[in-house]
């Protein structure tokens, strides 16, 4: 049995359109590491601690703003948000371990195969309604 090429480039530009937009902001979070002109190893994106890459961030890093009812203050806050998206690979024991993280300390987080699973991590049924 054939196997099928991996659909995560279109589903991750799906997501990214979905969930990048009214209380929503979700920025691309691509880690790795460059050599500079001077031959020292730089490591960028969450997830790089002292010039190396550690694995298990997720593709996107953003935030959900909510207002906080009146019984909360009134403030409006922004809830941490990382989302990975996933075709036909499964997500690496470190990224579950960063979405675990995330989501005990009250982040949203996931692994989504489609908009509309990342919109369902976006909005859970525990947050209110988003406002614009």
């Amino acid at each position: 049995m054939a196997t099928r090429p991996s659909n995560e480039a279109k589903i991750s530009a799906e997501i990214e359109l979905a969930v990048s937009r009214g209380s929503c902001r979700l920025f691309r979070n691509n880690v790795g590491a460059l050599r500079t002109a001077n031959g020292r190893l730089m490591a960028f994106g969450l997830g790089s601690k002292g010039g190396k890459v550690m694995s298990g961030s997720l593709d996107y890093i953003g935030w959900r703003s909510i207002v906080v009812t009146p019984d909360m203050v009134g403030k409006r806050l922004a809830v941490f948000a990382a989302i990975d998206a996933k075709d036909l690979e499964k997500p690496s024991p470190k990224q579950v371990i960063f979405a675990e993280n995330v989501q005990r300390a009250g982040g949203l987080a996931g692994f989504a195969h489609s908009a509309s699973e990342a919109m369902a991590i976006m909005h859970p049924e525990w947050l209110p309604p988003a406002t614009p």
